[in-house]
C-alpha cells in the first residue's frame, strides 16, 4: 500500500498571513469602508466581539490559530457577501477547511448570544398585538407584524430575456425576513 507523505502542516503561503490582521486597521481610518466591508460600524463590531470572544477563542500550544477577531471578521464579510470559502482562504490566508469549520461555529455562539435580547418571538396574542401597534405607530401600517427585505442577485442573462432590474443587470429578487 501507498502512504502518502504529508509535506507541511500549514501550506507556507498560508502560514504567511496571520488572518490578514492588518486589514482591520486599515480599514478603521475609513469607517464608510468599515461599514461597507462588514456592515456594521466599528462600535457594533467590538460590542459584539467583547461578547462573544470567550465563546469563539481557542487557545492552542501546538500552533498559531485563528483569533476570535479574525474569525468574526470572516464570518461577517461571509454573510455580507456570500463569497465562497475558498474566496476567503486567498482572502484572508486561512485554510478553507478551517473556515468552513469556524464560520458556523460563530453564527451559533452570535445566535445563542444574541436571541434573549434580540430575537424573542412573541408566545401571546398580547405581544404579537403589541408589535403590530408598534408597526403602525412607527411607519402608519395597520395589522403588520413583521417585515421583508430583498436584494438583487445578479445573474446570466436568460435567453431571449430583455428584462432588466434598475442598474441594468438581469437579477433575481431574494427576499428575506
Amino acid at each position: 500500500w501507498y502512504e502518502k507523505k504529508r509535506q507541511w502542516w500549514v501550506k507556507p503561503w498560508l502560514g504567511k498571513g496571520k488572518g490578514n490582521l492588518k486589514l482591520r486597521r486599515e480599514l478603521l481610518e475609513d469607517k464608510k469602508s468599515f461599514k461597507n466591508f462588514l456592515r456594521m460600524d466599528e462600535t457594533t463590531f467590538n460590542d459584539l466581539l467583547k461578547k462573544i470572544t470567550p465563546k469563539i477563542e481557542k487557545q492552542w500550544y501546538t500552533r498559531e490559530c485563528a483569533s476570535a477577531e479574525i474569525k468574526l471578521i470572516i464570518t461577517l464579510r461571509y454573510l455580507a457577501t456570500g463569497e465562497s470559502y475558498r474566496s476567503l482562504m486567498y482572502n484572508y490566508r486561512i485554510h478553507e477547511r478551517t473556515i468552513s469549520i469556524f464560520v458556523p461555529q460563530v453564527c451559533r455562539v452570535i445566535y445563542d448570544t444574541l436571541k434573549v435580547d434580540y430575537l424573542k418571538i412573541p408566545t401571546t396574542a398580547a405581544e404579537w398585538l403589541e408589535i403590530a401597534k408598534e408597526f403602525e405607530d412607527k411607519w402608519n401600517m395597520a395589522n403588520v407584524i413583521g417585515a421583508l427585505d430583498g436584494k438583487h442577485l445578479v445573474i446570466k442573462s436568460p435567453g431571449g430575456s430583455s428584462y432588466y432590474n434598475y442598474k441594468g443587470q438581469h437579477s433575481i429578487v431574494l427576499l428575506a425576513m
